[in-house]
């Protein structure tokens, strides 16, 4: 948790890494919205939150997303395109590649549990749905390995050789 201090002077606290909990909340402001029959109002409305709260998990990335932007950022990636906490339907995406339809997602322990691991299966199969292949990285991963994860992003992405 951090504390902060808003221009008033009034402390309050703001969790440096957005929980689960945060998105789970916002699924269910999905579902009361679609049920409504508000038609563009409410996707306007669902569009704006998504809009948000991708901006704010942009400004409180982990410490293994800030890793990973920093290899994808800026076309270091042999030139290609990455957008981070991208907004696609109902979801947001860590990392996506849309020149290569290639989206990339950041899990962290509790993806392991069943009601998470069963949640992101649904979410993998809608994205590939679309067209996209979505590549998993464990924390672990980015932590103990980066240059396995760069390995196997490259040969997602059909790149061959260093």
């Amino acid at each position: 948790m951090l504390l902060i201090k808003n221009s008033g002077g009034v402390r309050y606290k703001k969790e440096k890494y957005p929980s689960p909990r945060g998105r789970e909340e916002l699924q269910d402001e999905r579902v009361s919205l679609r049920n409504s029959g508000g038609g563009l109002s409410c996707y306007n409305t669902l569009m704006k939150k998504l809009v948000t709260l991708a901006r704010n998990l942009r400004k409180n990335a982990t410490p293994q997303e800030a890793t990973m932007w920093n290899l994808l950022r800026l076309h270091k990636f042999f030139g290609l395109e990455f957008r981070r906490q991208y907004p696609i339907g109902d979801y947001i995406v860590d990392f996506i590649c849309r020149e290569k339809k290639i989206i990339i997602e950041i899990d962290g322990g509790h993806h392991a549990e069943l009601d998470n691991y069963i949640h992101d299966e649904v979410r993998t199969q809608l994205l590939e749905s679309k067209g996209f292949k979505v590549v998993r990285f464990w924390n672990s991963e980015i932590d103990s390995n980066i240059d396995g994860v760069y390995e196997r992003l490259m040969n997602e992405c059909g790149i061959s050789g260093k």
